[in-house]
């Protein structure tokens, strides 16, 4: 379960996600990141607990799998394939399989957040797409999809 300020290292990176008073600017998100470390700053009424906690395990999840990884020793991801930019995008959905409010969806090159309708404020769900964008486009974590008999979820 999500704990505020909880951080825990997986390969090699310190990933926490907290809930905050209030952000510089009037931001409801801010992603923060350094080598070894990656901080979700969250404010408080902006993304309900559960979807919160659901979505830290995820990102949790994806990083232990070794399907993400921070990546500081870098070109720019566009400079990997295609140089087409990696596309990061975070939908609203109407519903979702029972229990979850946030769901994802990966194929190469772009990555989807799903989060059940009524989970997270639009001013945060703007802004946490563009710091993913920024993050993955920028090179600081790369994708590795996985192979042809690897489950994508």
């Amino acid at each position: 379960m999500h704990q505020k300020g909880q951080k825990v290292a997986i390969n090699s990176a310190v990933v926490a996600f907290e809930t905050v008073d209030q952000l510089p600017g009037g931001r409801a998100v801010l992603i923060l990141e350094a080598p070894g470390d990656n901080t979700w700053k969250i404010v408080k009424g902006h993304m309900e607990e559960q979807a919160l906690t659901e979505m830290s395990d995820h990102v949790r999840w994806l990083i232990a799998k070794g399907r993400w990884v921070q990546n500081w020793e870098r070109p720019p991801a566009t400079e990997a394939g295609s140089g087409t930019p990696f596309t990061v995008d975070i939908r609203i959905a109407d519903e979702l399989p029972a229990g979850k409010t946030v769901d994802s969806r990966e194929s190469p090159g772009h990555f989807v957040w799903l989060i059940l309708k009524g989970n997270i404020t639009e001013q945060a769900r703007r802004e946490m797409e563009a710091e993913m964008r920024f993050i993955t486009n920028n090179g600081h974590w790369k994708q590795v999809f996985p192979g042809p008999d690897e489950p994508s979820s």
